[in-house]
């Protein structure tokens, strides 16, 4: 018997342990479906997408979206202590003033007007930029500025400002609206989650009980009141019993799920399941509002990429000082924007990445890229399980070198855009250079199937000259079919030289004169 039982370790779930366990009156059990937070990947930022489709991941899908193409939508939640703040990109963002002075000032939400939750908001940082009138030191959540940030997050502000856009260096502070690089959830170079700042703390106290792998199946119910649940605790069914409250808090999927299953929802819905009807609340499950990601990528072929720099070298740095690119949250700067003048507040957000975000970022990066940017509408209501997205969204974002709209998908290999050539292709451009590749590979099997003499692909027009016949296998070997003219047999009738050993070229090396 327990006086609380929270269902949920997850961001909520954290706070409320931490904080109900801190009265030693008081007993409280905290269930958690998942594992424990102790992964190398939880704890190394820019490993966050290694967590997706893992244990520590729901992996759950949307049902087809009619305006994403029919296609269903992957949708990451936190199976883990911590919940999603174990897996997530670690961004510090509040919620805008408007929507706090809304909820007070239209929806009769005493107490949860902006300046009403500023000292909670402040009490709850350790920020590292010290005390101001909207942050604040000595909480138990770490905040701090990026310790590592990439050059491609860092051309985009820059870009974007040099385009109008007005620099930000904390949208937590007096506007939120304009570009520059976020504030994370980090301490010492590493993730600090819910579970991090609030649970961890309190996971000595003799009051709390946590149970990890501890799936809750229902909520039991007498006399119109929470009593008591039962769940799976490593596959064995257990059952708690509460004095005092049942506290849902497993997410915006899970509660309402929990709920419906344990009677209380749409009765038609219910009864259709096979769940016997507690109470018909039809708004349980119901009024889901989320907010789609449209992914634009750009490729930086002269910049490395963040996953380029995820070297075993970085690896052994991370773990002894906490420092360097594995430090990354990768979604490292961005801003918040207004999709259309006269809006009270901004309603789309950017999130940049200095890796390309390919297939909703379960792909390996297999480029460069400088992306993608990421636009968010922030307010755009879909109600329902089922959310349908209003009207059809447009990229916002555009090529940074020639303003030519980037398209919502790209197909197979990126096609080059602008005037920028590859000197390993010849001069041609970099698409033509792989069309090129493609028609001569063609030509060569057509060659050989007619047993005609294989097809030569003509060497670039580069800085060295054109090709010289004999370079490659198949050259020597069109060589040899040839009749050798006076010089040829000249010249064959020279002692060849012998090639140079690895020793031999670097004594050359350093006999040439540097370059000046």
């Amino acid at each position: 018997m327990y006086d609380y039982i929270i269902v949920g370790a997850g961001s909520a779930g954290c706070v409320l342990a931490a904080r109900l366990s801190a009265d030693s009156g008081v007993s409280v059990l905290l269930l958690e479906a998942g594992l424990a937070d102790d992964a190398d990947e939880i704890r190394a930022p820019a490993a966050v997408n290694r967590l997706f489709q893992t244990a520590y991941d729901w992996n759950y899908l949307t049902v087809p979206q009619h305006r994403a193409g029919g296609r269903t939508v992957y949708w990451p939640r936190g199976k883990v202590l911590g919940g999603s703040s174990s897996i997530n990109a670690m961004i510090y963002i509040r919620g805008n003033r408007h929507d706090f002075q809304t909820w007070r000032d239209e929806h009769g939400c005493a107490g949860w007007g902006y300046e009403d939750l500023m000292p909670y908001f402040r009490r709850a940082e350790d920020n590292s930029r010290g005390v101001s009138p909207y942050h604040g030191t000595g909480g138990p959540l770490s905040v701090t500025d990026p310790r590592y940030k990439s050059r491609a997050c860092e051309a985009f502000i820059a870009a974007a400002q040099e385009q109008g856009a007005k620099a930000n260096d904390d949208f937590n502070g007096p506007r939120q609206d304009g570009v520059g690089w976020y504030q994370l959830t980090h301490r010492n170079g590493q993730r600090c989650s819910a579970a991090t700042a609030y649970l961890h703390p309190a996971m000595s106290r003799p009051n709390l009980t946590v149970h990890t792998d501890a799936l809750v199946t229902k909520v039991i119910i007498e006399g119109g009141h929470a009593i008591g649940v039962n769940y799976l605790h490593h596959g064995e069914p257990q059952t708690a019993r509460a004095n005092a409250e049942v506290i849902l808090s497993g997410g915006a999927v899970n509660s309402p799920q929990l709920l419906m299953l344990s009677g209380v929802g749409p009765a038609e819905h219910l009864i259709e399941m096979g769940i016997d009807v507690h109470t018909d609340l039809r708004g349980v499950g119901g009024n889901l509002s989320d907010h789609p990601v449209l992914p634009v990528i750009w490729s930086t072929p002269k910049i490395r990429g963040l996953w380029e720099k995820a070297s075993h070298t970085s690896l052994v740095r991370w773990q002894l000082t906490h420092r360097g690119p594995l430090t990354s949250n990768v979604a490292e700067s961005g801003g918040f924007a207004h999709s259309e003048p006269g809006l009270p507040a901004p309603d789309l957000q950017l999130h940049v990445l200095p890796a390309p975000y390919q297939n909703q970022g379960l792909a390996d990066p297999a480029r460069r890229g400088a992306g993608p940017r990421r636009a968010r509408p922030l307010r755009r209501r879909a109600p329902g399980l089922r959310p349908q997205q209003r009207g059809d969204p447009v990229p916002p974002g555009r090529h940074l070198h020639d303003g030519r709209r980037v398209p919502l998908e790209q197909r197979g290999r990126p096609r080059a855009e602008g005037p920028r050539r590859d000197r390993a292709a010849g001069g041609r451009r970099v698409g033509d250079a792989g069309r090129a590749a493609r028609e001569h590979q063609r030509a060569h099997d057509r060659d050989r199937r007619a047993g005609r003499r294989p097809h030569r692909r003509p060497g670039p027009a580069g800085r060295h000259g054109p090709r010289r016949p004999g370079r490659r296998h198949g050259d020597r070997r069109q060589l040899s079919q040839q009749p050798a003219t006076g010089a040829d047999r000249a010249s064959s009738r020279q002692p060849a030289e012998p090639a140079a050993s690895s020793r031999q070229r670097l004594r050359r090396r350093r006999r040439s004169p540097p370059c000046r």
